[in-house]
């Protein structure tokens, strides 16, 4: 995973002949899958803010080689136990956000992408399976987080806006 600047993420795995291919490991909502990508998200804790998570793999045709691509996001601990699968798609013990995302074909690529609800600050656990050709393969896909402000927080952020309104306003004053 790559930085592109605040909040945005880019996820990229590449697939070399017959590696993640048509001898996949099992069967995602009947789709077989060849590869399972583990990645662990850790969204810092705030009073301020909370975050929604959104995912976008190979939306834009940039993906070549894979197929039946599907993505999730659960909680890493939950329960006090800890609940990452990697390199596998059995259920976590509890926690589950958004479950395995609907493939989607249009033309000739695969892609998958889902937004989450509000998330509190804390570890997730966001997956990305599929399968590669026997050629070999590639995705690569678009993380953002976005901070969602609390309602608690509105206040306060009024409250700082209106006063430097009024701030500007007597300084307004003076200068005239």
């Amino acid at each position: 995973m790559s930085s592109n600047g605040t909040s945005t993420y880019t996820l990229r795995d590449n697939y070399a002949a017959g590696q993640a291919s048509n001898a996949a490991t099992g069967t995602i909502g009947g789709n077989q899958y060849g590869f399972v990508d583990t990645y662990v998200l850790n969204l810092p804790t705030s009073s301020a803010a909370d975050f929604e998570v959104s995912v976008n793999v190979c939306g834009a045709g940039t993906c070549s080689g894979v197929s039946y691509l599907t993505a999730r996001l659960y909680e890493y601990t939950a329960g006090g136990a800890n609940n990452l699968t990697v390199g596998g798609i059995g259920p976590p013990t509890s926690g589950l956000i958004n479950a395995w995302s609907a493939t989607n074909t249009s033309g000739s690529f695969d892609y998958t992408s889902f937004n989450s609800p509000t998330l509190a600050g804390g570890e997730y656990v966001l997956q990305i399976a599929g399968l590669a050709a026997s050629g070999g393969g590639g995705f690569t896909g678009d993380l953002g987080i976005t901070a969602v402000p609390l309602p608690a927080s509105w206040p306060l952020l009024l409250s700082g806006l209106l006063g430097m309104g009024g701030f500007g306003l007597a300084r307004r004053r003076r200068v005239s």
